[in-house]
């Protein structure tokens, strides 16, 4: 995201704040007590600071992990409210709230991914995009519901190719450095 942010400011010409605590949803919620105030304090940051015409883009994890608890803020009612009471603050102040829609997560590590003469391609490194998109039903229809204060973007089309979504690209280049943060090339 980073060399996101830093090709996006520099083409525009636009200054680009990002903000990321691990296991952590913005806007806070009730829904999370483990992350303390931090949240609070960058939810009153961003309120303070936005001026007309800035966007702010969230971009939570919806949680897939298939061997740990799967935890999805979205499925939580406060959390849902809180996105769009602060959707509403900031339609208020003539700035646009973007929410990125799930991305997919695999169970193993990219280093399995990666061709190799020894090694044939698992399936654990991709899954159709269609397979995604009916494993995250409930999700999409929810985002599909928001108030249209939010924006929904939906990456699969830029990061899932052929309808497939995987750990590398044609190249063989990885789009994952682990089995759920993207590299900046895939960003």
């Amino acid at each position: 995201l980073r060399e996101t942010q830093y090709r996006l400011s520099e083409e525009f010409n636009i200054s680009i704040d990002g903000i990321s605590t691990e296991l952590c949803i913005f806007p806070p919620s009730k829904f999370q007590k483990s992350c303390g105030n931090v949240q609070e304090k960058q939810l009153k940051r961003v309120i303070d600071n936005v001026l007309k015409n800035d966007i702010v883009v969230i971009s939570n994890r919806f949680y897939q992990n298939f061997k740990r608890k799967n935890y999805n803020w979205f499925e939580d009612e406060n959390s849902t409210r809180d996105l769009e009471a602060f959707a509403e603050k900031m339609h208020n102040k003539d700035v646009r709230v973007i929410v990125f829609a799930p991305t997919p997560e695999f169970i193993t590590d990219i280093n399995q991914c990666t061709k190799e003469w020894f090694r044939l391609r698992m399936k654990e490194c991709y899954i159709s995009k269609k397979e995604f998109r009916l494993k995250n039903k409930g999700n999409y229809k929810k985002l599909n519901s928001l108030s249209k204060n939010i924006i929904v973007y939906d990456p699969l089309d830029a990061i899932c190719l052929n309808n497939l979504c995987s750990m590398t690209d044609n190249n063989d280049r990885p789009l994952y450095n682990d089995r759920d943060h993207f590299t900046d090339f895939a960003n």
